[in-house]
């Protein structure tokens, strides 16, 4: 199996996953929502468990691996993110955040010892190029300086997450049993550190945010274990820029489905009416009352065609 196919699955995966997740913190906390959804993750990984093929020797170094991937992602890059959208958007976070398959690859060269052909180097430059793209705004927004501190954090703790996860992969080629060491390993994380948030937003969830808990923990799942296969038969520096086209995709997401209130408002409207919680009225919001994450850069015809343009021309470059 090339790496290629799964790589792009798990882009798609988890791309569906932060946009629920976006949806899930407009009725939590940033916290809850990746505690919940690594919870999720551990759950299913749980029940899979009977069924997985575990290594009859498991190497100590490769289970230091993952559980240093797991400290890294989904807990801290996740939480990086999602305090990231909050204070710059959701479009440009996921633009800066872009910068990880450009610092995966400089580790893997310096680590992992890899070679890239030029052509995978040049479709990793045109990826985040097209994904950089996507934060170009109208200068009258303004941007957050201090707020980009919380994307470049998450791209570095992206990067090391793809080198843990390759390291732990040789030593214990198993790539089910390395995504649950590494998700319960994360989950266990965040519990310590739960202590150090504040309390009211350390466990902090209304009814509604149940609906995105459990579709983005679904896709979370299934983004890790596609993830991992994909490093299991090929290069880091071929798998992790196809896998960090999800950015645009969150973009390409969220123009259809969250750039405009009457459709947000109106999927909330039928989710709530099907599980019978007060319905919300379309004409009682505005769009000053959608928080910031949930809040959308608009992007302009030529500038999102740009960003396709690239994203699309280096996966071809990558896929060979």
């Amino acid at each position: 199996m090339k790496p290629q196919f799964p790589a792009l699955l798990a882009a798609f995966a988890f791309a569906l996953f932060y946009v629920f997740s976006r949806f899930a913190v407009r009725s939590s906390s940033p916290f809850s929502a990746i505690l919940w959804t690594n919870g999720i993750c551990a759950a299913l990984f749980g029940l899979l468990l009977p069924f997985l093929s575990i290594p009859s020797a498991v190497s100590p170094r490769g289970m230091v691996y993952l559980a240093l991937a797991g400290i890294c992602s989904p807990a801290l890059a996740v939480f990086f993110v999602i305090q990231g959208s909050r204070r710059i958007g959701v479009s440009r976070t996921g633009a800066v955040g872009g910068l990880a398959p450009i610092l995966a690859s400089v580790f893997a060269v310096l680590f992992l010892r890899e070679n890239p052909s030029f052509r995978v180097l040049a479709g990793t430059v045109l990826i985040v190029l097209g994904v950089a793209t996507l934060a170009l705004e109208k200068a009258a927004r303004g941007w957050d300086w201090p707020g980009l501190g919380f994307p470049l954090l998450a791209a570095l703790c992206l990067a090391l997450t793809a080198i843990f996860r390759k390291l732990a992969l040789q030593e214990i080629p198993a790539p089910a049993f390395g995504a649950l060491v590494q998700t319960w390993a994360s989950l266990l994380f965040l519990l310590l550190l739960s202590p150090l948030v504040p309390a009211g937003e350390r466990f902090r969830w209304e009814r509604a945010a149940h609906l995105h808990f459990l579709p983005a923990g679904l896709f979370l799942t299934a983004g890790l274990y596609l993830y991992f296969s994909a490093l299991e038969v090929g290069d880091l520096t071929i798998v992790t820029p196809l896998i960090h086209t999800w950015p645009f995709l969150v973009t390409a997401i969220s123009s259809l489905f969250l750039q405009r209130l009457d459709r947000v408002t109106k999927t909330f409207d039928d989710l709530e009416h099907l599980l019978q919680f007060e319905r919300v009225r379309t004409e009682d919001l505005r769009l000053s009352d959608i928080p910031r994450e949930m809040q959308v850069a608009p992007q302009t015809a030529r500038q999102f065609l740009l960003a396709t343009a690239l994203v699309v021309g280096g996966g071809f470059l990558i896929m060979g």
